[in-house]
């Protein structure tokens, strides 16, 4: 629950801070309109600013501490136009404290610009996926908002250790195996999570760019003393693409730059969601995650007190999140479902990242 001084800060914030931040990240003026005619409404409704305070208050709680898990929930966008707009808030509040963590942490000026700055990428994504103004999804935030995911280059790289955040590549392998592989296999060590961000530009020198200049920036940032691997999971890594594709293309030849393991599971959904970018296509991106518990569902409406209850829902999932539960949701995995089955598949770059 969040405390008065929480929601205080929540309140305190003016529409010049909001036009400034969102300003910063280049969000277009028209959707930064929209996001300002909302913020009196939202700022005199009660449950809005408790709910807004408590994730604000949770972010900074959780900043710097990457085994905290992510929740992983759906969007507001049924409580209506506040639902809609409510990451942007978040955003504002939380944006300067995150952007300073990042510098203390020896993150490049540069490098904090393009995380922050992805802001607008999501924003399209919920326009293209709702037709309306709103981030999709809303979660994605929360890892940036921590200061554990950057964007360098053409990709998004964020901390992690094996096994242990809900983010953690899985499935993985044995405990047997990976004690038998050594350190940066094993539960615990530390990794390096790699996503591929919707659009991103995959041709061979983009990505040997991206990875010299990652290499550079992590080692400084997130210095380990051990040997650190970086890992990736997507349907882009997916064997069969070769079938299909030409081996000069710049999926397969990203596909080159990776070794990959032998465990996967089918995610014919999430794949087609995820390139179609429409409504109802896909669900998210990690179907292996613990999710939290479901919102009832006499809360599908708008109405005052269907919208009270799923404030509350979303209010109790926040302050309940369990700890995931890896290998939890294993449906399919490592059973074809006809021809060409869509797999979301786990692979470790070759080049181990050790420092």
């Amino acid at each position: 629950m969040a405390s008065k001084d929480d929601e205080q800060r929540v309140r305190d914030l003016t529409e010049r801070d909001i036009k400034r931040t969102l300003r910063d990240v280049r969000i277009p003026d028209v959707v930064i309109g929209r996001v300002l005619a909302q913020w009196p409404e939202f700022r005199a409704d009660d449950e809005w600013v408790s709910l807004l305070a408590s994730l604000v208050a949770w972010v900074d709680q959780c900043r710097g501490d990457v085994d905290v898990p992510i929740p992983i929930w759906d969007d507001l966008d049924d409580a209506g136009e506040s639902g809609r707009i409510f990451y942007f808030y978040l955003f504002a509040i939380c944006y300067d404290l995150a952007c300073g963590f990042l510098s203390d942490g020896g993150c490049p000026s540069d490098v904090i610009d393009s995380t922050m700055t992805v802001v607008p990428r999501h924003v399209q994504i919920h326009e293209r996926k709702r037709g309306s103004v709103g981030f999709e999804p809303g979660w994605w935030l929360l890892p940036i908002l921590r200061g554990e995911m950057v964007q360098v280059g053409s990709l998004q790289f964020h901390r992690v250790n094996l096994g242990v955040g809900n983010l953690s590549p899985e499935p993985w392998y044995s405990i047997e195996e990976s004690l038998e592989r050594g350190v940066g296999f094993r539960r615990g060590d530390p990794s390096v999570g790699i996503h591929i961000p919707y659009g991103a530009a995959l041709a061979p020198h983009d990505l040997d760019a991206t990875f010299a200049r990652a290499r550079e920036v992590l080692s400084a940032m997130w210095r380990v003393n051990q040997r650190r691997l970086a890992t990736c999971q997507s349907w882009l890594l997916d064997a069969q693409l070769t079938d299909f594709l030409d081996p000069a293309s710049n999926i397969v030849q990203f596909q080159r730059r990776f070794n990959l393991l032998d465990d996967w599971y089918d995610n014919d959904e999430e794949t087609i969601g995820f390139i179609f970018q429409k409504s109802g296509s896909g669900g998210r991106i990690y179907h292996a995650t613990r999710r939290c518990s479901e919102v009832s569902s006499t809360c599908s409406s708008a109405g005052p007190l269907a919208r009270a209850a799923r404030l509350d829902g979303f209010r109790r999932q926040l302050m309940a999140w369990p700890p995931p539960i890896h290998g939890a949701s294993t449906t399919g995995r490592n059973s074809r479902q006809g021809p060409m089955a869509s797999l979301y598949c786990l692979a470790i770059v070759l080049t181990i990242w050790s420092r």
